[in-house]
C-alpha cells in the first residue's frame, strides 16, 4: 500500500508540471499584442497668443512613427487618433493633418507597414498633450 501512494504522488508531480509547462507556454506566446505601435517623435504646440490671435486654442502636431503589428480588418480614418490632455479630456485630429493629406481620410494598413508621420489638434491653450491613443473607430 505504502509503494501504491509513494507512486500517486510522483505521477501527480508530474502531471503538475506538464500542466505548469504548458501554461507558461500559452502565456508567454498567446499575450495580446496591440495591432499596431505608435511611438511618438516630439510634439510641437503653436498658436495661441504666439501668433496674436488670441482664440484661447492652440495648434499641437504630434511626430510620430507607426508600425502595423497585423493586418488592420477595419480603415484608419481620423476618427481612430485621440490626444489626451493631462485631464483625461480627448481631442480628435484635424481633417488637415499631413497623415491625412498624404494616405486619404480612409486608408488600409497591411501587416510589416511602417511610416512617420504628423496629426494636428486643436487644443485649449491651457490644455497639457499627454498621450496618442489609436483605437478601432466605432
Amino acid at each position: 500500500m505504502r509503494r501504491d501512494l509513494s507512486s500517486f504522488w510522483k505521477l501527480a508531480i508530474i502531471i503538475t508540471a506538464i500542466v505548469a509547462g504548458v501554461i507558461a507556454f500559452f502565456r508567454s506566446n498567446l499575450t495580446f499584442r496591440a495591432p499596431v505601435s505608435i511611438t511618438v517623435d516630439r510634439v510641437v504646440e503653436t498658436g495661441g497668443d504666439s501668433l496674436g490671435l488670441h482664440t484661447g486654442y492652440k495648434l499641437v502636431t504630434i511626430h510620430f512613427r507607426m508600425t502595423c503589428r497585423k493586418e488592420l480588418r477595419f480603415p484608419v480614418v481620423p476618427e481612430c487618433f485621440t490626444v489626451v490632455d493631462s485631464e483625461g479630456k480627448s481631442y480628435r485630429p484635424l481633417a488637415g493633418s499631413l497623415l491625412f493629406v498624404d494616405r486619404g481620410r480612409r486608408f488600409s494598413l497591411k501587416k510589416g507597414e511602417d511610416f512617420t508621420s504628423r496629426l494636428t489638434f486643436q487644443m485649449p491653450v491651457g490644455a497639457k498633450p499627454d498621450r496618442l491613443r489609436f483605437r478601432k473607430p466605432e
